[in-house]
């Protein structure tokens, strides 16, 4: 447990994933258990190599975290598959993290990223999230990386469960820049298989300028049964069975 968080970091130039936590536990009758607190007013900058960004990975594991005034910028000359800017993967256990917060100073900057701004996968167990008042700007796109020009994606697949969970006013892209804004979609939502999402408010989030910096590539394989994203849409849901 670190309940007094991470706080006040400058990460510059790192080799090698700046922010990873890895979770793991042989079943969910003993999970292993991860509490952040509160993940705040850190930087990450220009990683030569790995995702760049904030990245989590829960097997079987319980995850609690808040991530709030963060700026995470990649590298798009060095590093150009970086990304996504925040990546959670789970596969049974269950997360409850949020993003940015209610408060507009509590949201992240993601930028000059080739994978997605923020990203949640989750094939199995459950996961509740909060994502609010972040900034995702400049996602080029990229075939290697995750979510590759995507704002936000949220994928649930096999039987995961999505509870009560929010992403409200939120900034994908730019209004009047388009070097600023995404070769993907701002927010692409998809759920395979038995998956399913209880409780979802979706408000307040600006979209501008989708498909503007380059061309845009297919998004690498989550789950084998996952569809591939070849449009561009301010908000997409695919659901799939």
């Amino acid at each position: 447990r670190l309940d007094r968080g991470i706080t006040n970091n400058s990460i510059s130039n790192n080799i090698g994933n700046s922010f990873s936590v890895n979770a793991t536990a042989a079943s969910t009758i003993a999970p292993s258990s991860v509490t952040l607190g509160t993940v705040s007013n850190n930087q990450l900058l220009a990683n030569s190599v790995g995702t760049g960004g904030f990245m989590l990975n829960g097997v079987n594991s319980v995850i609690n975290a808040s991530f709030t005034s963060n700026t995470v910028i990649g590298n798009p000359v060095g590093n150009p598959t970086a990304g996504p800017g925040f990546l959670l993967t789970s596969s049974g256990g269950s997360f409850d993290v949020n993003v940015g917060g209610p408060n507009v100073a509590d949201g992240n900057l993601f930028s000059q990223l080739a994978g997605a701004g923020i990203a949640f996968r989750f094939s199995s167990g459950s996961g509740a999230l909060s994502v609010q008042n972040n900034q995702i700007t400049a996602v080029s796109g990229a075939a290697a990386a995750i979510g590759s020009g995507q704002g936000m994606i949220l994928g649930l697949s096999s039987d995961a469960i999505l509870t009560r969970s929010e992403i409200s006013n939120n900034i994908f892209g730019d209004f009047n820049n388009a070097q600023l804004g995404l070769s993907g979609s701002g927010l692409t939502i998809f759920t395979n298989d038995d998956s399913s999402i209880q409780d979802l408010l979706i408000a307040g989030n600006m979209i501008g300028n989708t498909g503007a910096t380059a061309p845009v590539v297919s998004l690498p394989p989550m789950a084998t049964t996952q569809p591939n994203f070849v449009d561009i849409a301010a908000i997409r849901i695919d659901v799939g069975g």
